[in-house]
């Protein structure tokens, strides 16, 4: 079997250890005999390839979830862009409509659909949702937009490494390293990119 010993010196090394019984013609045990081979590097070679396998299996996992998560994030951001154009329509539209209960009131008559117009933007706090609805929009575009520079990066990271020296674009690579490292610096650092 293996077992952890120390050497005479202190080290502490792992051996694969094989105990065999010397016996006499009777079959009495005598005495027994060991036979030892330090196996400390093999199992340190052992360790790094099952890290080495895991680490291409989690880059493997992220380079496929990078690529299942492309598609939707493109819909919800195609789809955001197209909520805050409508929304800057609408609100082209509704200030024509202001400008026309403004008139209509000031001449007195439809009295009761100006009312309508008028409680229904207090009730609504239409500047607020005019103000809002825009930082929100915003909001959910930068959002996007980073998840999508995280699954690219994630994606960027994930791919394996070649033995074969070729260019490298540094700047990607400083970029991608900010972008998948963030989340350990950006509650107490900030960092300018300043690229070539």
């Amino acid at each position: 079997g293996r077992f952890v010993n120390k050497k005479k010196d202190g080290t502490i090394f792992q051996d694969e250890t094989t105990i065999s019984p010397v016996k006499d013609s009777q079959g009495k045990v005598l005495n027994y005999v060991a036979v030892k081979r330090d196996t400390t590097k093999e199992i340190e070679l052992e360790t790094q390839l099952r890290q080495a396998q895991r680490m291409e299996t989690i880059g493997t996992l992220a380079a496929g979830m990078a690529h299942e998560m492309n598609t939707p994030i493109q819909y919800i951001l195609s789809n955001t862009h197209f909520i805050k154009e409508a929304l800057a329509d609408l609100l082209k539209m509704q200030a024509g409509y202001e400008n026309l209960a403004k008139a209509v009131a000031v001449s007195a008559t439809f009295s009761e659909e100006v009312e309508v117009i008028t409680r229904t933007t207090a009730e609504i706090d239409l500047d607020y949702l005019k103000q809002e609805t825009g930082k929100a929009l915003e909001e959910a575009i930068y959002g996007i937009n980073r998840i999508g520079a995280i699954v690219a990066a994630m994606k960027e990271f994930s791919q394996p490494g070649s033995t074969v020296k070729q260019p490298e674009d540094l700047n990607a690579l400083v970029t991608t390293t900010v972008t998948v490292s963030r989340n350990s610096w950006h509650e107490v650092a900030k960092i300018d990119l300043i690229l070539d």
